[in-house]
């Protein structure tokens, strides 16, 4: 019988540990899966973050003017949709101003597009540097730039800008060894006034049309578009 016995406690010890060898051999396969899932889901997340990256760098290049580096029309009318509903649901300032480089025509004729190119970013750089952080500026296309103000009523934006524009008139450009003095006309409205985004851009255009009818290098605003 203890022959028998000490047979049968050896027989269940070697099941015993067969059993926790197969238990181990078990965890060691899972945990190997687990490591191996864990890995092939930082993998298609890094991959997942490569690819929304790169959709928002597209995204940043279909948005900007590539010779300013400007936000470009496109951006415009993404930005301006938000703020007009934003200054309109909150009852927020905003205003809107159009600048227009004077008289570029005749640099591009007299010293050549590249120089021209390069006034145009001179310019954008020296309009962006002069604005608040809150402020929006794209190119709206040829030698016309498009400003939003949010949170600034007529009188602090028509400040600002006469001091961005007085800044532009006294820039040192040289063209061909000639010192030239290259000038901006702006129009100005509080964009709050109009009931469209389209009716705001037409009063804007009006008065930077009477900026440069009436000599340019000036800044003209109205505190009632209806009367630009």
């Amino acid at each position: 019988l203890k022959r028998e016995a000490k047979a049968n406690l050896t027989e269940m010890q070697s099941s015993i540990n067969a059993c926790e060898a197969d238990e181990r051999a078990e965890q060691k396969k899972m945990i190997a899966l687990l490591e191996s899932m864990q890995k092939r889901i930082t993998e298609l997340e890094s991959k997942a973050s490569n690819y929304k990256q790169k959709l928002i760098d597209q995204r940043v290049i279909t948005m900007t003017d590539t010779l300013t580096k400007l936000p470009n029309r496109m951006a415009y009318e993404e930005k301006v949709e938000n703020e007009f509903v934003k200054a309109n649901s909150r009852n927020t300032l905003l205003c809107m101003a159009l600048v227009d480089i004077d008289h570029f025509k005749r640099i591009n004729d007299k010293y050549g597009h590249s120089v021209g190119d390069k006034t145009l970013q001179i310019i954008a750089s020296q309009i962006k540097k002069n604005l608040a952080p809150s402020d929006f500026i794209a190119r709206w296309g040829g030698e016309e730039f498009i400003i939003l103000l949010p949170n600034s009523d007529l009188d602090e934006s028509f400040a600002r800008l006469e001091k961005m524009r007085e800044k532009v008139a006294n820039l040192p450009f040289m063209f061909k060894g000639a010192r030239v003095s290259v000038t901006v006309s702006i129009g100005l409205i509080d964009a709050r006034q109009s009931l469209s985004v389209d009716a705001a851009f037409e009063s804007v255009d009006k008065l930077l049309y009477h900026a440069k009818q009436d000599g340019r290098n000036q800044t003209i605003m109205h505190t009632h578009v209806k009367d630009a």
